[in-house]
């Protein structure tokens, strides 16, 4: 089944190994990985203290750690090379079990028997033969794989209890766990070439960073949170804010919608950089997807 971590960042791949000096030892490796202290990142720090995921407080920590750059520091895979495969190398990936990375095996000579005793120990997650005319493609393509099992793993046992409970409670899938939806979003990252994204809500709503580290929310609404969206909408619209009678017209007509702040800024709000295009999406169940683009509130974080 195709399924989405529920965040995801740009992460270190360390290379080790017994073949020359452009790898780490494996024992140098294991003792930077024990060694080495980073920040916990985001869904696991909100773990430990305590906070609800989505409360205002997480979501405060969330816009916070898109200006940690230690959180690139994380080890999401490993590419351990090793010309032959021996009992004592696999005896070695025994050490690396208590290590959260996604495991490569590149080795030169084929020892099929080996290889499937590792994957069967849960000692390695993929395996390159480096003598494959296609090895450099297939590790690439492992290693963009493994970071993205890395968050799954990682994080998305955290949101998925959360996940469940609103599912019953609510008596519906979430776009979370919809095949329409989740061949959306990947299409739609790749689009507006997005490098990282984090959840902000359960029912499917992202904050994005694209490749120039420019922030953006995705928001995902079902058809109760738009009906419940579009009131917040026209009690706004009955204030006392003026805006254009075209604007007015799409925005009761849900043709466009406004991207409420996640978190509102002290100053004075400028509602018009909120107001963005609806997308219908049809899958499982109809959703209603805008993309905030002008959001100018993180500055304050």
């Amino acid at each position: 089944m195709n399924t989405l971590p529920y965040c995801f960042f740009p992460t270190k791949v360390m290379g080790i190994g017994n073949i020359d000096n452009r790898y780490l030892s494996p024992y140098q490796a294991l003792d930077n990985l024990t060694k080495t202290v980073t920040s916990p990142i985001f869904f696991d720090r909100l773990t430990t203290e305590g906070h609800d995921l989505f409360d205002l407080s997480s979501l405060n920590y969330l816009y916070e750690e898109i200006y940690n750059l230690r959180r690139y520091e994380t080890v999401s895979c490993l590419v351990y090379h090793e010309k032959n495969l021996s009992q004592k190398s696999l005896s070695f990936l025994e050490e690396f079990d208590a290590i959260q990375a996604q495991k490569i095996l590149v080795t030169q000579n084929k020892d099929e028997k080996a290889v499937i005793t590792a994957f069967n120990e849960g000692l390695i997650n993929f395996y390159v033969w480096a003598q494959d005319p296609q090895a450099p493609f297939l590790l690439n393509e492992f290693i963009q794989q493994s970071q993205h099992h890395y968050f799954r793993n990682f994080v998305n046992a955290l949101i998925d209890p959360l996940l469940e409970k609103w599912q019953q409670d609510h008596n519906t899938l979430s776009p979370l766990l919809d095949p329409v939806f989740i061949e959306f979003f990947q299409a739609f990252i790749k689009t507006h070439h997005i490098t990282e994204y984090y959840l902000l809500d359960i029912t499917g709503s992202f904050l994005l960073l694209d490749y120039e580290k420019q922030a953006s929310v995705f928001f995902v609404f079902n058809e109760q949170s738009f009906r419940e969206h579009g009131q917040a909408v026209d009690r706004f619209l009955h204030s006392n804010h003026c805006l254009p009678a075209e604007i007015v017209e799409d925005l009761k007509s849900r043709r466009q919608t406004i991207c409420f702040p996640f978190i509102y800024p002290s100053g004075p709000v400028h509602v018009e950089r909120y107001i963005e295009p609806v997308q219908a999406l049809q899958g499982q169940h109809n959703y209603y997807i805008a993309h905030s683009k002008g959001i100018d509130y993180l500055k304050e974080f």
